[in-house]
């Protein structure tokens, strides 16, 4: 699993708490860091 930061979670990303969503790619799953000052 990679950590990104992102600026907000995409709408179709599962928002697993305040801070982190994740994100499937592909095959690939990531655990997004949300910057909760961007968030949209």
């Amino acid at each position: 699993m990679q950590y990104l930061l992102v600026h907000g979670c995409p709408e179709w990303a599962a928002i697993t708490s305040e801070e982190t969503c994740l994100i499937y790619e592909g095959a690939q799953l990531y655990r997004a860091q949300v910057d909760l000052f961007a968030r949209s």
